[in-house]
């Protein structure tokens, strides 16, 4: 049985513009790869950044084809 075929990292730039922006282009980029899941990092912050910030893990949970783990630092 074969567990993983390929893993890749990327670095995807974008203008800081939001989290949900952020979130928007990761799915968009994860649209176009052939892709079965992705790892992103939760960031720590406080309560008032999380709610007038946003979160680009929630929203890639929220938007994303593929399977989000998400994964603590």
């Amino acid at each position: 049985m074969k567990l993983c075929c390929q893993v890749f990292s990327t670095v995807l730039e974008c203008e800081p513009d939001g989290s949900r922006a952020i979130g928007k282009a990761i799915c968009e980029y994860l649209n176009g790869i052939p892709a079965d899941s992705v790892v992103l990092m939760k960031k720590h912050r406080n309560i008032v950044e999380k709610v007038f910030l946003g979160s680009v893990s929630a929203y890639c949970a929220a938007h994303s084809h593929v399977t989000v783990i998400i994964v603590a630092p």
